[in-house]
């Protein structure tokens, strides 16, 4: 006896340490059975005090035969019976037995029949030989687990979810510390004695985050949302906030929630702010809001604790659901939106939504909406200013403002980079010409990249079940004015249908990748900059959207005099913007790009001068060395320049226009040069009457009566 007692001191099994975590939890195990018998007394219901006897029982069965500790859903019925006994004396404690109504007593009466099942079952399984309950784990793996799916209908018949707090499961758990232990004994003695009213109240909630310390061109909108929170008296605001992503929707909301009359009007611990950019699924939404709500108490049905907490409130609550697009584009939408509306159907609690859509989520909530677009001009100077003040003057910062179309996100991004790099705005709008959003993905801020930013609106569930949206975006991009939806089936979109366009552009609102102005669809510039990336912009759309300009401008050519004319005009006018974005892409030397561009820098002499396009059909056929093309392109340019009253520069492009069409024995083309050569002399100093007679000769020899009479 005192060799094996040394034995056992040299193992540390000697019992005179300290207890172990399994100790205290066998104890603690004990003391909460003996704790159910106290409170089964309580309880004056015929057949309640069975119940709790025999689910104590089962709970000594499982807790001592050894047979068990090989079984892994043993331990799970030991919890669930567990369980079982909080509800049932937290529900029926304190009440007559003439209070519980019949058919709750007749439930309680099936349930004690179904435990003393589930003990005969168990009593089976403990009386055969250990050997081969060890050998033969699966058969009556199975038979415990046909007493856990017996349990779980009688809870259902019952009418009461399974009830597992993380106290108890901490409880039940061998592995968890003595402090846990100790703290979930008081919880589960607080249920058998007093519930306090508001369970969760003293639990922290989730921390809001601050407002940005750079903030502008927002204030009158924050102002407004914070009226229109703390105004409302019979039924909280229902507030949405829509818009693209990098706009600012989350920066604004928290200043909403930090706002001096919001935080006096609804406290400290009822202003709730809710991430729900990791909501992927339903479950994970209903988690978001439990833990924002730091919940502790959980009967297994998570929406109905939070519903029950939140009633519980007597003073009013408003909760941030930010990035809500994230679960409301998911395939279970149906659920989500019965989220929301037992969110919305509280009189007391306030809600403001954020989130990438044109839409509010959930048909019949009374939104108060707003879509937020840019800031103006002067809060993005400002944005820049603060951020990067050494590039604050200088005179490239209007154009690189202009380029990213003054979203928050985007300059706030490009002033950081400058600053970083010492790079001034006209050097950065260089580069991101040439590098596009990835010039945003640098530094610090990479988590806030606009790469990831619109990425996560176009890698959207949304986005991935709609392939026609992928392809209306990608044209969209390529249209620097966007389109209506008659333009695109017409012309842009021709080889689908136009429903299927009409669902395409629904799902793109539906993700702020597109914006409608009046009834024109446009993506926005820093958007548009990403999808057009080389990398990943689908080389046959621009091939394709590039045909379909020549083919447009081949159809609508009328010239002044033609009886086409005024109907061609305005066709090509309401596209102008359009085809020149996309022609002055191309690189390619192809005669009908070239021919397209004539067309549409003839265009722009009758309605808005410019020079690029007549330019661009000037290196494009000097490249393919056709002097005709090459002469009708210095001829318009020459055309445009006039137009622009750069005469000097103009006479020159006419003398090499006339040499090319001499050139290419395009005679009646050399005359109309000559016409101009001899018409600017009027504001150039290169007067010359024989020029006058040369051109009126060559028009009479050509017999052309038009020339003749200019």
């Amino acid at each position: 006896m005192i060799k094996q007692q040394e034995q056992e001191a040299q193992n540390g099994n000697d019992d005179l340490g300290a207890p172990s975590k399994g100790e205290y939890a066998r104890e603690m195990g004990k003391m909460f059975l003996e704790a159910l018998d106290i409170a089964a007394e309580q309880i004056p219901v015929p057949g309640v005090d069975i119940v709790i006897k025999v689910a104590k029982n089962l709970m000594q069965t499982c807790e001592a035969s050894p047979i068990y500790a090989t079984l892994k859903h043993a331990k799970d019925l030991k919890n669930r019976i567990k369980n079982l006994t909080l509800i049932l004396v937290n529900e029926l404690k304190g009440k007559k037995a003439e209070e519980i109504a019949g058919k709750l007593q007749k439930d309680i009466k099936q349930l004690q029949s179904d435990l003393e099942y589930i003990q005969s079952k168990l009593d089976e399984i403990a009386n055969q030989n250990a050997f081969l309950v060890i050998v033969f784990r699966w058969v009556n793996e199975n038979k415990v687990q046909g007493c856990v799916e017996r349990l779980a209908n009688a809870l259902e018949s019952f009418g009461i979810i399974t009830f597992y707090t993380q106290q108890a499961q901490a409880v039940n758990d061998m592995q968890e510390d003595v402090t846990d232990l100790r703290k979930d004994m008081k919880t589960a003695l607080a249920i058998l004695t007093e519930r306090k009213e508001g369970n969760s109240s003293s639990l922290r909630r989730g921390v809001i985050p601050v407002t940005p310390d750079i903030f502008f061109g927002r204030d009158t909108t924050v102002q407004g949302f914070a009226h229109m929170l703390v105004s409302q008296k019979t039924r909280m605001a229902r507030i949405c906030l829509l818009g693209p992503g990098g706009m600012g929707k989350t920066s604004i909301a928290r200043a909403v929630l930090h706002h001096p009359a919001v935080k006096e009007y609804f406290g400290e611990e009822n202003r709730i702010w809710v991430p729900c950019v990791k909501a992927t699924s339903v479950s994970l939404l209903r988690d978001t809001l439990y833990d924002s709500l730091g919940l502790s108490l959980n009967t297994g049905n998570t929406l109905r604790d939070i519903i029950n907490d939140l009633k519980s409130s007597k003073s009013p609550i408003i909760l941030l659901l930010d990035n809500f697009e994230t679960p409301w584009n998911l395939h279970s939408q149906t659920e989500v939106q019965e989220v929301l509306f037992q969110l919305a159907n509280l009189q007391h609690v306030a809600l403001f939504v954020t989130m990438r859509s044109f839409e509010p989520p959930g048909d019949g909530i009374q939104w108060e909406s707003m879509h937020l677009g840019a800031v103006d001009t002067e809060a993005s100077a400002c944005i820049y200013a603060q951020i990067h003040p050494a590039g604050s003057k200088d005179p490239g910062l209007p154009s690189l403002l202009d380029e990213v179309g003054h979203m928050p996100l985007a300059v706030t991004l490009m002033a950081k980079l400058g600053r970083k790099m010492g790079y001034m705005p006209a050097k950065l709008l260089e580069l991101y010409k040439e590098a596009g959003t990835a010039l945003l993905h640098l530094g610090v801020d990479a988590q806030r990249s606009m790469d990831i930013c619109i990425g996560l609106s176009i890698q959207s569930q949304l986005m991935i079940d709609s392939p026609s949206a992928v392809k209306v975006l990608s044209i969209l991009a390529l249209l620097p004015v966007g389109a209506t939806l008659e333009a695109l089936s017409r012309w842009w979109v021709g080889d689908m249908p136009e429903t299927t366009i009409s669902l395409g552009l629904g799902t793109l609102l539906d993700t702020s990748l597109v914006e409608k102005r009046a009834d024109i669809y446009v993506v926005l510039p820093v958007i548009r900059r990403y999808v057009l990336d080389p990398k990943r912009f689908p080389e046959d759309i621009r091939s394709a959207t590039i045909r379909i300009a020549c083919a447009f401008l081949k159809e609508y050519n009328g010239s002044v005099g033609d009886s086409t004319y005024l109907a061609h005009k305005n066709a090509r006018s309401m596209e102008g913007e359009n085809l020149q974005g996309i022609l002055l892409e191309t690189t390619a030397a192809d005669p009908d790009i070239i021919e397209a561009l004539l067309v549409l820098a003839e265009h722009q002499v009758e309605t808005r001068p410019r020079i690029e396009v007549a330019q661009h059909a000037l290196e494009l056929s000097k490249k393919l060395q056709d002097q005709k093309l090459y002469g009708e392109a210095l001829f318009w340019n020459g055309r445009n320049l006039v137009a622009l009253d750069q005469y000097e520069e103009a006479m020159k492009q006419f003398h090499l226009s006339r040499a090319a069409f001499l050139q290419a024995s395009e005679q009646k083309r050399a005359a109309d040069a000559l016409y101009w050569i001899v018409y600017l002399p009027i504001y150039t100093s290169y007067p010359n009457r024989r020029d006058v007679e040369d051109a009126l000769a060559e028009f009479q020899s050509l017999g052309d009566r038009v020339g003749i009479a200019k």
